[in-house]
C-alpha cells in the first residue's frame, strides 16, 4: 500500500511535539468534606447539590470565572458551621476558564465524560448552562445509580443494564444521541424508573429541571442551546425548584 502526501499514516509523526501545556498545582482544603456521592439522606443529597449551585453562580456571575467539569468527584458535602452557611460546595478548577476570555489551550472536550452536556460532546463552546446540565446529570446519576449502594434499596435490587451505562460507552456522537434521547418526553421518565422506590420524591424535581434545561418552542423541537441574557433566568428557578422539593420532604 502507498500513501499519497496528504495521507498520515499514523496517529504520532517522529518528532511532533504531543506535550500540552498544563500548569501542576495542589491545593489543600481544610476542613475536609464528603464527595456527594457518599450522601446519607435524601435531604443531604438535594441540599448540598443546591448550594454547590449557589456556588457556581457566584463564581460565575460574580467571579467571572466558568467551571467546567462539574461531576460527583467535584461537589462535596459541607457542614454550614464552617463553610459560610453552605451545605454543599463544588472545587477542582483545573478546568476552568475566565468567563468571555480566550479558548483555554486545552486540545480535547472539557468534563468527565458521564457528566458532559449535549453540546459540548459535540465540539459546542462551553457556557454556564452547559454547567447546569452537568449538575443535572449528576442528580439523575446519584439517583439511578448511587442510591443502590447508598442504603436506598429496600428489599429492591437495582437493574440489572442501566440505560447511564450508555452515558459513558461509545464515540462522542454516540453519547451526544443517547442523551439528547433521555432529555424528551418518556426519555427521562425510563431514567428515572430505574430510581428505588424511595427516591421517588426527587423524580417531579427531576421534570421540573428538564423544563427549565430543555424547552420546548412553538414547534416542539426541544432547545438544548444557551440563551441569551441574564444567567439568573436559569439559576433562580433551578434553585426555587431545589427548595421547594427540600420543604417537602
Amino acid at each position: 500500500m502507498q500513501w499519497s502526501s496528504n495521507t498520515k499514516p499514523s496517529l504520532y509523526t517522529p518528532g511532533e511535539d504531543l506535550g500540552e501545556n498544563r500548569i501542576y498545582s495542589c491545593l489543600v482544603i481544610s476542613p475536609a468534606s464528603r464527595v456527594i456521592s457518599g450522601f446519607r439522606t435524601i435531604k443531604e443529597l438535594l441540599e448540598s447539590e443546591r448550594d454547590a449551585i449557589k456556588a457556581h453562580r457566584s463564581l460565575y456571575v460574580n467571579g467571572k470565572i466558568l467551571h467546567r467539569d462539574i461531576s460527583p468527584a467535584n461537589i462535596i458535602i459541607t457542614n454550614p458551621e464552617t463553610a459560610n452557611g453552605f451545605k454543599g460546595m463544588f472545587i477542582d478548577l483545573d478546568l476552568a476558564k475566565v468567563r468571555d476570555s480566550e479558548p483555554s489551550g486545552a486540545r480535547h472536550r472539557t468534563g468527565t465524560m458521564q457528566f458532559m452536556t449535549v453540546e459540548v460532546l459535540r465540539k459546542m463552546g462551553h457556557t454556564y448552562r452547559h454547567d447546569l446540565e452537568s449538575f443535572f446529570h449528576v442528580l439523575l446519576w446519584m439517583c439511578a445509580r448511587q442510591a443502590w449502594s447508598n442504603g436506598f434499596a429496600g428489599r429492591q435490587s437495582p437493574p440489572e443494564d442501566s440505560l447511564l451505562r450508555g452515558w459513558k460507552i461509545g464515540s462522542f456522537k454516540n453519547i451526544a444521541g443517547i442523551k439528547w434521547c433521555h432529555m424528551i418526553v418518556n426519555g427521562l421518565e425510563d431514567i428515572m424508573e430505574e430510581f428505588p422506590e424511595a427516591l421517588d420524591v426527587v423524580k417531579p424535581l427531576c421534570l421540573k429541571i428538564r423544563k427549565i434545561l430543555f424547552p420546548f418552542d412553538k414547534d416542539e423541537y426541544m432547545n438544548i442551546g444557551t440563551h441569551i441574557g441574564d444567567p439568573d433566568q436559569l439559576y433562580n428557578p433551578i434553585i426555587a425548584a431545589f427548595n421547594k422539593t427540600i420543604s417537602e420532604l
